[in-house]
């Protein structure tokens, strides 16, 4: 047996790890595809096989009303916090928005995922920290995974990125990591597929993934739990 998981660029560092112990624990091997978050829903309604996915919360009540998703299966997987990056070993990240904005003014060069929902986010956070005409000329959009790996490379100086992102890539480290009150959080979710909705084995995977044993490991990943609203 084989099922299929679509899951998010923001988890690429952690969702091997998690299917493998699935498999290692079931037997049941897992078929991942990674995709922007705002990609996932799209793939989904353009009619892609998959058992579960985990997407930004706010596209599942859509995707519930197109009959796509299971809506009682619907549950909080983790929030990641925005971070930036530069070249390094060593991780001793600000996490005050004044540091933040100083660090975003010194910079010669900024690479962030110019579609997405980081992309989105670094925005809203230079808007609300009054930098975003000082820095205009130095922001450099990239496609998916490519900022963290232009700090990597020496051909930018900051990388805008979840910090899963960051702390799953050698030769980088976290230079500040946004807080929860900047708002910056990149939240997702995860849901059955209405057919698998039924199926004991995609209802035990997607408990074991919101199994609170995961919680320290993923913590020290960069994925933090947190429930959904109401």
């Amino acid at each position: 047996m084989t099922m299929a998981l679509i899951g998010p660029v923001a988890l690429k560092g952690v969702l091997p790890t998690l299917v493998e112990e699935y498999r290692r624990a079931s037997g049941v091997a897992v078929e991942t595809e990674i995709l922007l978050n705002p990609e996932v829903p799209v793939r989904i309604l353009g009619g892609a096989h998959f058992d579960l996915a985990i997407t930004n919360p706010w596209y599942v009540p859509d995707l519930v009303a197109s009959g796509h998703a299971e809506g009682s299966s619907h549950a909080a997987f983790g929030r990641v916090p925005l971070a930036l990056a530069a070249a390094g070993a060593t991780d001793d990240p600000a996490s005050s928005p004044g540091a933040i904005a100083a660090l975003l003014l010194d910079a010669e060069t900024i690479a962030f995922t110019g579609t997405g929902t980081s992309g989105r986010i670094f925005h809203e956070m230079t808007d609300r920290l009054g930098v975003r005409a000082q820095i205009a000329g130095r922001l450099k959009p990239m496609g998916t995974g490519e900022p963290i790996c232009a700090v990597a490379d020496g051909r930018c100086g900051l990388a805008v990125a979840p910090l899963t992102v960051v702390r799953a890539t050698s030769g980088v480290r976290a230079v500040a990591i946004c807080p929860p009150e900047m708002g910056t959080d990149i939240e997702m979710s995860i849901f059955l597929a209405r057919p698998s909705s039924d199926s004991p084995a995609a209802r035990d995977f997607l408990s074991f993934l919101c199994d609170p044993a995961w919680d320290p490991w993923l913590e020290r990943a960069g994925v933090e739990r947190f429930t959904l609203p109401g």
